[in-house]
Formats: C-alpha cells, structure tokens, sequence
C-alpha cells in the first residue's frame, strides 16, 4: 500500500509542475510569415476607379479635354463654369473647365474665343510627358531646348517650347533668367496652351 501510495503522490507532483513555454523567435517560419502580412484595404467602387483611370485627357498642341484654341465656349457650356482670376496685372473674367467635382484649369477667352487654355490637373501629360507636378530636372531632360524667362511684374517663371508655355513653382523678376538658378526639384504648375505660329 505504502508504494503505490509513493507512486500516485509522485504523478500528482509531476503533473501539478508548471510547462515550459515554447520560445518565439523572429527566425521562426511562421511568425516571420505572420509579420509579413499586410492589411488587405477594399479598393473604392469599381466603377469609380475605372472613372479615374479612364480620364487621362492628353495635352495636345492646341487642345486639352476638348477644348481648342480658337473654339467659342458657347460649345461646351457644360462642361465650364464662369469664374475671376485676380493677378498682378488686375481681375479677369475666366472661365473654369470642370469634370466631376474637379477643376481642371481655365480657359481665357475674352468675346466668346477661347485664346489660352491653363491646366492643373496632374492626370494629363504632354506628348514629351510634361503634366503639373512634372519637376524641372524631368522637364530638362524630356525638352531638346527651351526658353525660360522671368517676369518683372510678378516674378512668375515660364519655360517656352513651341505653343506650351511652363510656369514654375519659383520667383524671378529676371526676364532674361539663367535656367541653371533654377533648382532642380522645382516643379511645374501650369500648363499653358498657346496659339501657335506657323
């Protein structure tokens, strides 16, 4: 009795001691594939991001989003809302091109005739690849030559090449600016679209 007393307290002791813990380490195949994971995000509606990726309009020589030099904006009266732009050199009466909830730029056209076209939006590009964003290391290397000029009046900077004009996130008062003052990670703001000359 006395021994079997002795084994049934000895399995009870060995049963009652605490487990070791197994150790977790970063090389451990599937912890390290647990850290790699990443959070699956939804994208938005389908059609919504087929929306976005469809509207990539080109920035032509003479036209951008339907719009062209020299059409009356009596054509597309839908797709532009009247607006002011106020610069140095005074107010003028623009008219802002819109798709969706987005402005895209503006149009100048005194009489009804579009004379410029100016584009913000990021989404379209050049046929060198210049859009707004586009900095002026990128824009060096996409252009054969170009002109760049400051303006006295409110130090706005535009590089000129054919009918497109530049302007630049940067001041000079310069008219006849040397284009290596101008840092490299300046970027385009505007794109200007102008009548062309034969």
């Amino acid at each position: 009795m006395k021994v079997r007393y002795l084994l049934m307290a000895s399995l009870l002791v060995f049963a009652c001691q605490p487990k070791e813990k197994p150790t977790v380490t970063e090389e451990d195949p599937i912890i390290d594939s647990m850290l790699k994971e990443k959070p699956i995000i939804p994208l938005e509606p389908e059609e919504e991001v087929e929306d976005v990726l469809k509207f990539m309009p080109p920035i032509e020589a003479q036209s951008y989003f339907g719009f062209e030099i020299g059409q009356a904006i009596s054509e597309r009266p839908e797709d532009l809302v009247a607006g002011a732009l106020s610069t140095g050199e005074g107010t003028f009466e623009v008219q802002y091109m819109r798709y969706q909830n987005d402005t895209l730029g503006y149009v100048f056209a005194p009489a009804d005739t579009i004379e410029s076209i100016h584009i913000w939006d990021e989404r379209g590009a050049t046929l060198q690849g210049i859009r707004p964003g586009t900095t002026f290391a990128e824009l060096k290397t996409f252009l054969p030559q170009f002109e760049v000029h400051g303006s006295e009046v409110e130090a706005r900077v535009h590089v000129f090449f054919e009918a497109h004009r530049y302007r630049l996130n940067y001041n000079h008062s310069d008219y006849n600016l040397d284009s290596n003052d101008i840092p490299d990670d300046v970027e385009v703001m505007e794109v200007i679209i102008t009548p062309s000359h034969p």
